[in-house]
């Protein structure tokens, strides 16, 4: 039971405001959307491969910095930042910054890049290890650094503000270490 009631390592501060991800119960200041289910495990919030899913933030942000280590099996998934339709996400209505599987084939959505906007300047092995992504949004400009390599740096105003949800599809993927840190 002790075990059930401490908090996860999983962090988001918010203007000075700790949400924390507790095992045992809901996951204060984010909603599950979609058919995947996610669960608190070992200090890391996982995803089952039950489908398409999200764990959307209930707040939205402008300017921020974001912080979170990943683990991912053979599938294709990412991070949604400024989510413009948080009841029915995608990466044409938002920033989805790649989590993917390598694809010698098609570049345009392995891991480091931004969906349909950015390749990754700079290909990162993420296979099998915990990886890092620092995503900094500022404005138009949005920085993605992946294990500490610019792999994107873009301009673009398409999504001005908006929740941010962490995306699965088809697979496990592990979140932890999760801060947001809004910038003024």
């Amino acid at each position: 039971m002790k075990h059930l009631r401490r908090i996860i390592m999983i962090l988001a501060f918010i203007n000075l405001t700790l949400v924390s991800f507790h095992a045992g119960c809901q996951i204060k200041g984010w909603t599950e959307t979609g058919n995947s289910k996610w669960t608190l495990k070992d200090g890391e919030i996982e995803s089952r491969p039950d489908g398409i899913g999200f764990l959307v933030s209930d707040e939205s942000y402008t300017d921020f910095v974001l912080t979170v280590e990943f683990w991912n099996t053979d599938n294709f998934s990412g991070i949604m930042l400024r989510c413009s339709s948080p009841e029915k996400i995608t990466g044409k209505n938002s920033y989805k910054i790649t989590i993917n599987r390598p694809d010698p084939e098609n570049q345009d959505f392995i891991t480091g890049g931004i969906a349909y906007i950015a390749k990754p300047s700079t290909i990162v092995d993420t296979s099998g290890k915990w990886n890092k992504y620092e995503i900094t949004a500022k404005g138009n400009h949005i920085i993605v650094k992946l294990n500490g390599v610019t792999t994107a740096d873009i301009e673009d105003n398409q999504f001005k503000s908006g929740p941010i949800a962490l995306q699965t599809r088809g697979g496990i993927t592990s979140f932890r270490n999760l801060v947001i840190k809004s910038l003024k």
